[in-house]
């Protein structure tokens, strides 16, 4: 009986992490069929994928009612639909939010307003990269973030060792952040040592480490909001994982730095 109720209890103990791991596979299909066909999928699922954080962001500020989130929202959708006609010159429109919420937005709509302003600079960044540099520079910047998050995820478990920073995220260690740059830099710079002959991969290194630790302020700046208010998930749209928010939250630093980084490119010679 004993036996029986230890094999049921590790069956139950299981059963999150095989959630986990169903729905990261998934992911992580949808995210190569996303770049395979980045001609047909990637305008919708972006702005998909950025309204959906919008909403999840505006669960973090918190927002006292639901009308509240939908100015907000709206804005954010505008950003896109500019950056579809008027290119990366619709960047000068996100500026021009800050006086417009000191108008229309009441106070407690200052941290949704930070909020939205950094995933209108995701989106904009991740089509921008799409459509300013190529679909590898696309490639190069997912797979660092990507890399690092699940690398620190491990080496932090594995290693332990002194916490990153108990206040925010109690969970991250030293040892984790550390492994994840490691990685992540080992990763870019192959990438980038596949996708281009001549390309210097000392820069190279130096850019993945950092567009890596740019992902991990992204982290830190989505899981004190989290703190903020008290939740462990944004939602629980993605079984095992939490929210869309979760999952990008890496690339709210990462995907404007990579932008930077490659606008230098001519100097850089990365991709």
């Amino acid at each position: 009986m004993k036996n029986m109720n230890q094999w049921l209890n590790s069956i139950k103990n299981a059963e999150p992490r095989l959630t986990r791991l169903t729905t990261g596979i998934a992911m992580l299909l949808l995210l190569c069929a996303l770049l395979l066909f980045a001609k047909i999928l990637l305008w919708p699922a972006t702005i998909i994928v950025i309204l959906i954080a919008g909403w999840e962001w505006a669960r973090l500020a918190p927002l006292e009612e639901e009308r509240e989130h939908k100015p907000l929202i709206g804005a954010l959708f505008l950003v896109m639909l500019a950056y579809y006609f008027l290119g990366l010159s619709c960047l000068v429109l996100i500026p021009l939010f800050l006086p417009v919420s000191l108008l229309f937005l009441q106070r407690s709509q200052s941290h949704a307003f930070l909020g939205f302003t950094c995933l209108s600079a995701l989106g904009v960044g991740f089509l921008g990269i799409y459509e300013e540099f190529n679909i590898y520079a696309l490639i190069w910047t997912v797979a660092v973030v990507i890399v690092f998050d699940t690398t620190a995820l491990f080496g932090g478990k594995i290693i332990k060792g002194p916490k990153l920073w108990v206040a925010v995220s109690p969970d991250k260690r030293w040892a984790g952040l550390l492994s994840g740059l490691i990685f992540a830099g080992i990763c870019g710079t192959l990438l980038i040592d596949i996708g281009k002959a001549d390309a210097n991969l000392m820069l190279g290194l130096l850019a993945s480490v950092i567009v890596a630790l740019a992902a991990q302020f992204g982290d830190l700046a989505e899981s004190k909001m989290k703190r903020r208010v008290g939740i462990k998930n944004t939602s629980e749209l993605l079984p095992g994982h939490g929210g869309i928010l979760d999952r990008i939250d890496g690339f709210l630093c990462a995907v404007p730095m990579s932008f930077l980084l490659l606008s230098l490119d001519d100097k850089l010679q990365l991709l």
